[in-house]
């Protein structure tokens, strides 16, 4: 392989032969005086040239003192550009191992997925080919929670509201201060005067949970709303379900309860401007109930939700048994029939 300077050489002489002949042309004129001079000879007479002397003189004056400084700032940019072509082939190949990394665990993890549903599917299919059919729930014990917030209403009445801060006036200021000075004759969403009802802020049971769903945390932690001012408002009667859950899965991938649960700021940016005035105002008058030491919600503790539970299940059970018990006596169908044809008449 030959060394730079000589592939310097044969580049200068392609791209500037005039040059390189002009060099040439200056060393065999000095390598003349100096054989001369050794050999007692005259510059002009026909002396023997030596191929070795030429070749060491022109490397030696490319090399060092005689290159010119062009010359070598094209030595010095050819090495900078080699290198910044290594530079960037390498993080190309970088870029293109990373890409192929995350494509890897993107179709591991693709296919981690499919695996762990179609096991999960096996699964559920094996549990129920063994599992023994339930008895379905008589229609009474599947709507033993149906009274469950009443009750709840009851027990907060008879004896836990007893034990709440009482609403005073001030209090009663600082809420028209928040809610509007006709909060009390006006829809805290739409602004409506009439056909309203009192609604819950935190939920009654709403928020407490169940078996499927522990929400609060159900039996262990569950909370129930108070049922004083610190936790009521004016709202449309046909308003009053759904106004506080905020859905954004369309456009943002969340829903929250806004009665139970906190929103984050990132959440509470992409909400309405009607939902964020809604979500202030609702933690403003929390955190003045806070400061006041009353209790816009209750946390039983674990044995009294389980007494609550086995109340539930123990009435209706006793409510089914005495209800297939009875004898029941029926009116003949056809003086039915015959009281029926007279309305008609």
């Amino acid at each position: 392989m030959l060394n730079p300077p000589i592939l310097y050489v044969i580049h200068l002489y392609i791209t500037h032969p005039s040059f390189i002949m002009s060099i040439l042309n200056l060393d065999r004129e000095q390598f003349n005086q100096q054989n001369a001079s050794q050999n007692g000879t005259r510059p002009g007479e026909n002396v023997p040239q030596t191929t070795y002397g030429q070749k060491e003189s022109i490397v030696q004056r490319l090399h060092f003192k005689w290159r010119p400084q062009r010359l070598k700032r094209r030595w010095r940019g050819l090495g900078v550009n080699v290198r910044k072509y290594e530079l960037k082939k390498r993080k190309n190949l970088l870029v293109a191992f990373k890409k192929y990394k995350e494509e890897k665990n993107r179709a591991q993890k693709k296919d981690k997925r499919e695996i762990t549903k179609l096991l999960n599917y096996l699964c559920k299919t094996v549990e129920k080919m063994h599992t023994p059919p339930r008895v379905p729930k008589s229609r009474i014990m599947s709507r033993k929670y149906d009274t469950a917030k009443h009750v709840v209403l009851h027990i907060l009445a008879t004896t836990v509201e007893k034990k709440n801060v009482i609403f005073d006036k001030e209090a009663s200021d600082k809420k028209k201060e928040i809610f509007g000075y006709d909060w009390s004759s006006t829809c805290i969403w739409t602004g409506a005067t009439t056909n309203l009802s009192v609604d819950h802020i935190f939920p009654i049971r709403g928020a407490y949970g169940n078996r499927n769903n522990a929400k609060t945390g159900w039996v262990k932690e569950g909370l129930r709303g108070s049922d004083s001012q610190w936790n009521t408002i004016m709202v449309y009667k046909t308003k009053n379900a759904g106004f506080k859950i905020f859905n954004h899965k369309r456009t943002h991938g969340w829903k929250k309860d806004i009665s139970w649960q906190k929103l984050t700021s990132e959440e509470l940016d992409q909400c309405t401007q009607q939902e964020r005035g809604l979500y202030v105002k609702l933690q403003k008058w929390r955190m003045y109930a806070k400061e006041r030491g009353a209790s816009f919600c209750w946390q039983f503790e674990e044995n009294t939700n389980r007494e609550i539970e086995k109340l539930y299940a123990d009435i209706y059970k006793l409510l089914e048994e005495r209800t297939e018990k009875l004898d029941v006596k029926l009116v003949p169908p056809s003086r039915v029939h015959d009281r029926l044809a007279s309305w008609e008449q």
